[in-house]
């Protein structure tokens, strides 16, 4: 059974989120979830605790790397994987495809480019350690039973 894997994406213009939405939910099983103000930004990512987050760069009170940091500072959202939507890439960040350490995809976005992304991140994530400590809790737990399902 697949898990539906939710990603949030945070810009200030509804016409990207909006397009980057209906292309992913239709490309894929994926839930995802639009943020338009960058001060709702950080609530929103903890209430819909995304497996991946676009986040604009630049937006009006609050930018990117605020956003950034206030989720890699939360112990419930920390290394949730982000990558920037930008239009602003120097010569050194587009050469190797991180600003500040994180990835990003340039503006204008290309669909390729974004689905190639999503699929490469969420195919190669490491489970979270609660995902780990809980699959390693059902295998002793079906260990345990074993013996006892050959007596039914």
């Amino acid at each position: 059974m697949t898990m539906t894997k939710r990603i949030l994406i945070i810009d200030d213009d509804p016409s990207v989120t909006r397009a980057v939405k209906v292309l992913l939910e239709t490309s894929g099983n994926y839930s995802v979830e639009e943020e338009n103000n960058s001060r709702n930004a950080f609530a929103t990512a903890r209430w819909f605790r995304p497996d991946l987050i676009f986040l604009d760069v630049m937006m009006p009170d609050l930018d990117g790397g605020d956003i950034a940091h206030q989720i890699e500072s939360d112990a419930l959202l920390q290394g949730t994987p982000i990558v920037f939507f930008t239009g602003l890439v120097s010569g050194e960040e587009a050469a190797s495809n991180r600003i500040g350490g994180y990835r990003f995809i340039a503006k204008p976005l290309r669909r390729d480019q974004l689905l190639g992304c999503v699929e490469e991140i969420l195919k190669t994530d490491p489970p979270s350690s609660s995902e780990s400590a809980t699959n390693t809790a059902l295998s002793a737990a079906a260990r345990l039973i074993q013996p006892f399902k050959r007596h039914i």
